[in-house]
């Protein structure tokens, strides 16, 4: 963020303050080289905010693990917008993307990959128009939530989650406080419910909806997990979860579990 412009200071441990200019202030020298070593979601989020976002080129780059993985769904969803990515026809990192010189809003039909819709969201914040978002699975929502009390999103909730953002709409400033993530806190309750007379309590975890298939999973299945002090913080739920050592049956997990629990899969097996 810092190369692409970002005035970003330290308060203290733990707590930063980010300076935003609004909507299309990136700026950068020409082929700039933004890497972002081993993170797939950092990749695909800031190639949304870059997409519609005037008067970008940069190049795309990671560690050996990132450029194995490809780019192609997130390619063809920014090129929709009007972006381009050199060498065409390669989806691997290394890759040079050039921002769309008119960007107009358009329709996407989201899979299960929350990166993707989030980074549609962010493309489509910058671009002319109406961007419309079909989500027949619901994914992770933490983008939709942060832009919450925005008029840019409106979300209508039914058999099938639609997503409507207003591009070129000046966004409010934002307090948000991060809470503990429940995919790392996963592990620490699966240590706990497989050791004799262990108990844990871990404090201020996110317990999102679209994240706690695990939690959901393991009590179905006769884990001691419960949450308690329940709050909200900058619109998602927040609780401490206790956990007990347990007499876990054996485990019987539907697809339908997927979405909200894929990071978790590994402690399941």
């Amino acid at each position: 963020l810092r190369k692409l412009g970002v005035k970003i200071n330290k308060i203290k441990k733990g707590k930063y303050e980010f300076l935003g200019k609004g909507l299309g202030s990136f700026h950068c020298k020409k082929n700039t080289v933004l890497d972002f070593s081993n993170s797939g979601t950092g990749a695909r989020l800031i190639q949304g905010c870059c997409a519609t976002n005037p008067n970008i080129q940069v190049k795309l780059t990671g560690d050996k693990s990132l450029s194995k993985r490809s780019m192609k769904k997130i390619i063809k969803v920014m090129e929709e917008f009007g972006a381009e990515y050199f060498p065409k026809n390669k989806f691997h990192f290394p890759l040079t993307l050039v921002s769309s010189e008119l960007p107009v809003g358009i329709k996407h039909v989201a899979g299960i990959s929350s990166q993707i819709k989030s980074a549609t969201i962010l493309a489509g914040l910058n671009a002319f128009g109406k961007t419309t978002i079909i989500e027949k699975i619901k994914s992770r929502d933490h983008t939709e939530r942060m832009l919450k009390h925005n008029s840019a999103i409106k979300i209508k909730k039914g058999e099938k989650n639609i997503i409507e953002i207003k591009g070129k709409k000046a966004l409010e400033p934002i307090n948000i406080s991060v809470p503990g993530d429940p995919s790392t806190a996963s592990f620490y309750a699966a240590l706990c419910l497989l050791n004799k007379d262990s108990k844990i309590i871990l404090k201020r975890v996110h317990i999102n909806p679209t994240r706690i298939g695990f939690f959901n999973i393991i009590r179905k299945h006769n884990g001691k997990i419960s949450f308690k002090n329940k709050r909200i913080e900058s619109n998602e739920i927040v609780a401490d979860v206790h956990v007990k050592n347990s007499k876990i049956k054996n485990l019987k997990v539907g697809g339908k579990f997927f979405v909200s629990c894929q990071d978790e899969y590994p402690i399941m097996f």
